[in-house]
């Protein structure tokens, strides 16, 4: 009785053996209580007994008799095809009334957003937020912004450069008129300047580069350990759910066949 107590919200059998007066008169006493309580558990005894209603409302066809009385003067004989057709129409409302229960009982939701994948069970389908089926990784805009941020940093450096290599040129200019420097040794000079600042402008763009690649790695990373986890718990809960309906079906087949 206590194990009864403590499995009974979500526990179909005990339920059934509740609707179907198989238990004895402490337990539907108990579970009477119970159900005064419990609102889920009180929704799902409202459900099966109407599915009871609808096994109890349907009835198999009555099969028609073997033979026919014909009159003596009748004594030709049929074509083939007015032969008696068989009858399957009560094996497929039963196959259709089995169906129509376990989509009933069954109502599993999986979708897959900006919170990661989501699974959700049960007998009310929650309202779904939309899908946004062309959003963007998040990785991207970044990437984005980043490479807009380096061109830009980039343009501005490249202005740098030459309004430092123009000044240099000035200043080389005067010291050259100054000490008698040649034009051979001046050009030497301010190709040097220039070679150090593109050679300066190429490291941080790689030390950027770099930066950005580790982090959409460890971002990848992450997110594949989180889908690895979710479709764990999915295949977990799918698996239970299959064997609880396979076991309460057979139980209303079994019950309804009496």
């Amino acid at each position: 009785m206590d194990s009864k107590r403590f499995n009974l919200c979500g526990n179909k059998a005990v339920l059934i053996a509740y609707l179907y007066d198989e238990c004895s008169a402490e337990e539907r006493e108990w579970i009477s209580s119970h159900l005064m309580t419990c609102t889920a558990c009180a929704q799902e005894i409202d459900e099966l007994k109407g599915v009871r209603s609808m096994l109890t409302e349907w009835a198999p066809a009555e099969p028609e008799p073997q033979f026919q009385l014909v009159s003596r003067n009748d004594s030709g004989s049929k074509p083939w095809w007015h032969a008696q057709p068989v009858r399957t129409f009560g094996l497929a409302a039963a196959a259709l009334l089995v169906a129509a229960v376990a989509v009933s009982l069954v109502n599993l939701e999986i979708t897959y957003g900006s919170e990661g994948l989501l699974v959700r069970t049960g007998w009310t389908r929650p309202t779904t937020a939309p899908v946004l089926e062309n959003a963007e990784p998040e990785w991207r805009k970044e990437f984005a912004t980043l490479a807009q941020g380096l061109r830009e940093e980039f343009s501005e450096s490249q202005t740098v450069s030459a309004s430092e290599v123009s000044l240099a040129n000035a200043e080389l200019g005067d010291e050259g008129s100054r000490t008698g420097m040649t034009d051979d040794a001046l050009v030497e000079r301010v190709q040097g300047l220039v070679d150090e600042s593109e050679l300066r402008q190429q490291r941080e763009l790689a030390l950027r580069f770099a930066q950005l690649l580790r982090e959409t790695e460890v971002q990848r990373q992450t997110d594949l350990l989180r889908i690895d986890q979710q479709l764990g718990q999915l295949q977990g809960f799918t698996e239970a759910e299959v064997v609880q309906h396979h076991e309460l079906m057979d139980y209303l087949v079994l019950v309804a066949g009496r």
